[in-house]
This record gives C-alpha cells, structure tokens and sequence, in this order.
C-alpha cells in the first residue's frame, strides 16, 4: 500500500563544519489549494532536492535545511503527482542518521518528477538510495562510516543493487 510518508524529524543536522558557502533559495510559506499548485513548484522542488542529494554539511548548509526540508516535506505530503513508500529494508540507517530521511525522500522525488511516475516502488527506491549515496559519500567524514550504506555502495558498485531491490521492493499497489 502506498503511503505519503509522514514523519517528524529532527531538523537540527550538523553544527560547527564549515567547508564553503552553499545556500538555497527557498520560497516563502505556500498554500496550495488544490493539486494543480503543486505543478507551480515543481521546479523548485527539483532544486532543493538536488541541492539536497549533493550538498556538503557546514554551516550555511545547516542554516538552510529546517527551511528547506519543510518545503520538501509539505509538498511531498499534499502532492498528486509523488508517492513515496519508505520500507525498513532500505532506509535502516535512519534510525541513527534521521536526517537522511528527507535525503532518501528528495531522491525519490526528484525520480517522480523527472520521469514522470507516480507509483514505482523500484525505480523510487533506486533513486532514493542513490541519493542517499551521494549524501553520505559527500559527507562521509562527518556522518561517520554507516554499515548499512556502506553495503548498499558494495551492492551497487558489483551491480547487484537493482536485483536486490527488486527482489525486496513491496509491489505497486493503486
């Protein structure tokens, strides 16, 4: 069963790294009214979720993920065009690194609205873990070594990772 993935996460990330300025633009409090508004901010919700997936934490970084990761997340939540089912097997790491969370949603969003799919479990959850991927490669240094990504990287350098995915992914349902 499909699911909009409501979760309240510790918005709080990192303190104190700083590396270089990178900051997002995020637009102000948005009301949608109905599902057609969300189309309006498709853009930017491609921009935050690629600034998201590829940004290094450190200061300025940290000053703009509360406010960006509550756009994402209340878009997410209202929008006809996104459906994200976040299943333990491939977001364990969560418990330890919550803020991976809106990471793992970003990838599967941006999946949703670059290739115009609502419900792919397989396709969202590939996406999804490559972000997460990139994130913690990216900040490795800060997060710490996580086994669990770390064998999700070793899955997908062997080409594996598709297989298992599949194989564990819970089945499109409308």
């Amino acid at each position: 069963m499909f699911m909009k993935y409501l979760f309240v996460i510790p918005f709080t990330f990192f303190l104190g790294y700083s590396s270089y300025a990178q900051s997002i633009q995020v637009p102000p409090d948005v009301t949608y009214e109905v599902g057609d508004d969300y189309a309006l901010f498709e853009e930017d919700i491609l921009k935050i979720s690629n600034w998201m997936i590829n940004g290094k934490v450190n200061d300025e970084f940290n000053k703009s993920w509360k406010d960006a990761s509550a756009f994402l997340m209340k878009w997410i939540e209202g929008s006809p065009t996104v459906y994200i089912m976040v299943q333990q097997e491939f977001a364990s790491y969560v418990e330890k690194q919550p803020a991976l969370l809106m990471v793992f949603m970003a990838g599967w969003t941006k999946y949703s609205l670059e290739n115009k799919v609502i419900y792919d479990n397989v396709g969202g959850n590939l996406a999804a873990l490559d972000a997460v991927m990139t994130f913690y490669q990216n900040n490795k240094k800060i997060l710490g070594e996580d086994k669990e990504i770390e064998k999700f990287i070793k899955m997908k350098s062997k080409k594996q990772l598709e297989a298992y995915v599949k194989k564990h992914a819970v089945a499109n349902k409308r």
